[in-house]
């Protein structure tokens, strides 16, 4: 890499577009999960009112972490990685 792109990836437009970008991960990634923490803490409220068993919620949870757990793995096989 020159040292005009060097001094330009560090500074400047670009240094502030990185930066916006890793403000934009940073914000994703603390709201990401925020779901299953929300329902983590409401739950014993709504059985409770509604009378339920106290593990009538353990398939919203499992539904909830396996769609996270699902969109966390790779989308491509390691053939398609080597094209």
């Amino acid at each position: 890499m020159s040292a005009a792109a060097e001094t330009a990836s560090t500074t400047g437009a670009l240094g502030s577009i990185r930066w916006g970008v890793l403000a934009i991960c940073a914000v994703a990634a603390t709201v990401e999960g925020y779901d299953l923490q929300v329902v983590g803490y409401v739950a014993p409220a709504i059985s409770r009112e509604w009378n339920l068993a106290a593990g009538a919620f353990g398939p919203t949870f499992s539904i909830g972490l396996g769609k996270h757990t699902k969109h966390s793995l790779p989308r491509k096989t390691p053939r398609d990685m080597t094209n």
